[in-house]
């Protein structure tokens, strides 16, 4: 847990959580193995790969201190979102001409995972959302909840963003 405290700048989002610890069969037998998963979250690759270094120096050091045996596998999970900054730009003109300035704002970076940013890493592109919230109607479930519906209006204003980011994207 002192990963992110020791080895990260301050001012660089990071998160480093061990969320299942599994081990053994009984309170009063030592487990001959020991297995912990978790997540590693960051905005900046190079952050991310700076915490799995140091998730390996630290086993190392304890394999030395200890004489155990520990290993590491770590699946990178989705990469992070980087929004081309020209796209970027087209996506908040084009949906303020349509819904008007006060209805389209930046979110601050998130550490979610978003399968999109794979997309990102071979062609420049943006990930924007659509506000699908209207709590008089009763859509007010998050996304990925098994109540999470979009009100049809919500549908067409995407489409039309969408085609409408296509046509002007063409004379760039």
């Amino acid at each position: 847990q002192t990963i992110v405290s020791r080895s990260v700048s301050p001012i660089m989002p990071a998160v480093v959580t061990v969320g299942k610890i599994e081990g053994g069969t009984a309170c009063n037998i030592i487990p001959s193995e020991v297995r912990m998963e978790g997540t590693v979250r960051s905005l900046d690759p190079e952050v991310r790969t700076l915490i799995i270094e140091r998730m390996r120096s630290i086993l190392n050091g304890i394999e030395l201190s200890m004489g155990v045996k520990c290993d590491l596998s770590y699946e990178m999970g989705s990469p992070v979102v980087y929004n081309d900054p020209q796209l970027a730009d087209l996506v908040r003109s084009v949906g303020a001409e349509m819904l008007g300035e006060n209805k389209v704002f930046e979110v601050e970076p998130s550490m979610g995972g978003e399968d999109f940013a794979f997309y990102l890493e071979h062609a420049p592109g943006v990930f924007f959302r659509i506000g699908v919230r209207d709590e008089e109607r009763g859509f007010v479930s998050q996304i990925h909840s098994p109540t999470f519906d979009v009100p049809e209006e919500a549908m067409k204003v995407g489409m039309l963003m969408m085609a409408s980011l296509a046509i002007r994207g063409l004379s760039l």
